[in-house]
């Protein structure tokens, strides 16, 4: 959920579906307090049932937020008062599926209170084996399909307590939702998300996605797209990116094709300063995205070219996928790639570098609203620490950022 309402939102939804999963857990405790006497005399008909409806909720839930009716957009709730109502409706849609999956667990460890040690032990075992199998699942299957291919262990489940009579029926809807599955709908993003925006432009559209447990990565081309950052206008070639790549619908980078002719257009741009400023031999590029921060390094004759990368899907992704592209770069043998979190990679690492090249901070137009609560660890005092004990005895911080009025991120960095 916290994946779907990312692609759907933003990635800070994930404070509501914990919420939302804590809020479902407690109301069920409440209940099994309150009424514990009547649930465990209906217990051989009710735990079934919860579980039956737990899996089916899942199910729906995520389908029926989906819908443009019930959809809200974070954008819009402070100016159309009705997306707040949608807001309340997704909240009560996902709280469910927890409510009831919680009142199965809550009323089994009360009738078995016995034996609490082992229902104790098995559900927080469940708990951690669910948590991987997620995380696997996010490798083979769109976002969308998780929901309903999770919904199946609770019906599983209700199979071994059911009823013979009522088997088969929860068997039917087993195969239903396998089949549902298979094709089901698109998850539709805000109208403000990045992809959504580029979408519109002519001939727009999306010819590679992978998924992840990092995100869902998608490639959307069209002949309108340009990548020219802060470009100089004494740049009079042709700017031939047009292939970008979304992390959840957001910005994550283009591809620019590589070819050895070519001249790098960050040249023409702020980011040439510390090429310019002086030769370096070893440059360490911290996470770069779709790489092209390493054409600029190999443009500027950098031999000793070090990659740091903590999302492994974008790795291998453009290895996969842009071979005679971009991917060429993060082939090349001469490229040294760690596929770790940054600050670890700092704390581990002895050797000195010449310059440490950090990705772009904010976005174009300037970030505010919702983007302005975005965190950034590698711009912290005890990180920019590391960073500097890393430098050789002349060697540079390179921190670009987008422009933004009033100006922010620049003084931020400055007073770091």
């Amino acid at each position: 959920l916290i994946q779907i309402l990312s692609i759907m939102q933003w990635y800070h939804f994930a404070y509501m579906i914990i919420s939302i999963a804590l809020l479902g857990f407690g109301a069920a405790g409440s209940l099994v307090s309150i009424f514990r006497q009547r649930l465990l005399d209906a217990y051989e008909f009710v735990l079934p049932l919860l579980m039956v409806l737990s899996g089916v909720s899942m199910a729906c839930a995520v389908s029926v937020i989906n819908i443009p009716r019930v959809m809200f957009d974070s954008f819009l709730l402070f100016s159309d008062y009705n997306h707040i109502l949608k807001l309340i409706v997704t909240y009560l849609l996902l709280f469910i599926p927890f409510f009831l999956g919680a009142l199965a667990i809550g009323m089994s460890f009360v009738k078995y209170v016995n034996s609490i040690g082992v229902l104790y032990f098995s559900n927080l075992l469940g708990s951690g084996l669910g948590g991987l199998t997620a995380i696997i699942l996010m490798w083979f299957f769109h976002p969308q399909q998780l929901p309903l291919l999770i919904s199946i262990i609770p019906l599983i489940a209700s199979l071994l307590v059911l009823d013979k009579r009522y088997i088969a029926l929860s068997l039917l809807i087993i195969v239903i939702i396998s089949i549902q599955s298979i094709d089901a709908d698109r998850l539709n993003g805000s109208e403000f998300k990045s992809i959504n925006k580029s979408k519109k432009l002519p001939l727009a559209k999306i010819i590679n996605e992978k998924n992840s447990p990092h995100g869902f990565l998608q490639v959307l081309e069209s002949p309108g797209l340009r990548y020219a950052p802060g470009l100089s206008l004494k740049y009079t070639k042709e700017i031939k990116s047009n292939k970008v790549v979304f992390n959840n619908g957001d910005w994550y980078g283009p591809i620019i094709p590589y070819t050895i002719s070519d001249e790098c257009i960050l040249n023409y741009t702020t980011m040439a300063l510390p090429y310019i400023m002086k030769q370096s031999e070893s440059v360490l590029i911290i996470n770069p995205g779709t790489g092209v921060n390493i054409i600029h390094a190999l443009k500027n004759s950098i031999k000793d070219v070090t990659i740091v990368e903590s999302n492994k899907a974008s790795l291998l992704f453009m290895r996969e996928n842009f071979g005679g592209e971009t991917g060429y770069i993060f082939n090349n043998p001469n490229i040294k790639i760690h596929n770790c979190d940054p600050r670890v990679y700092l704390s581990k690492n002895s050797r000195p570098f010449d310059l440490i090249v950090l990705p772009i901070i904010g976005s174009f137009g300037g970030t505010g609203g919702i983007n302005a609560i975005q965190e950034n660890y590698l711009l912290t005092i005890e990180s920019l620490n590391h960073m500097w004990s890393k430098l050789s005895d002349h060697g540079f911080i390179a921190i670009t950022t987008w422009l933004d009025y009033p100006v922010r991120y620049p003084l931020k960095v400055l007073s770091i």
